[in-house]
């Protein structure tokens, strides 16, 4: 679901994308929904948790501030983003980097 976000939200709120009418929607609540509906496919093979979790992340690269600088700048929205935002917009593989680096946390959701 995209929600209306005003001017000053707009500024504030990481996005995920822009649907066809120009609507922001917050990357928060794309990684919840996407989350959700992970998991509700995969409990038919009792992979709900962990669809869940990979929902969340599939999308994780797009926190960075050269991916919210790009997707501001392609939609002509005029923001000041803190911190580095030089750096590659590949929003892909951050969820991948994730999962590898906190590998010990999640190793019971992967049965090992």
């Amino acid at each position: 679901m995209t929600a209306e976000v005003g001017p000053i939200e707009l500024l504030r709120e990481p996005l995920a994308h822009l649907d066809d009418a120009r609507r922001p929607h917050s990357l928060r609540e794309h990684l919840h929904e996407v989350a959700a509906g992970a998991s509700r496919f995969a409990e038919a093979f009792q992979a709900g948790e962990l669809a869940y979790l990979a929902g969340l992340w599939h999308d994780l690269g797009k926190y960075s501030g050269g991916f919210q600088r790009m997707i501001r700048e392609e939609h002509g929205i005029d923001a000041h983003i803190e911190g580095d935002t030089s750096g590659p917009r590949d929003h892909s593989t951050a969820g991948a980097i994730h999962i590898k680096e906190k590998r010990e946390l999640y190793r019971w959701h992967l049965g090992q």
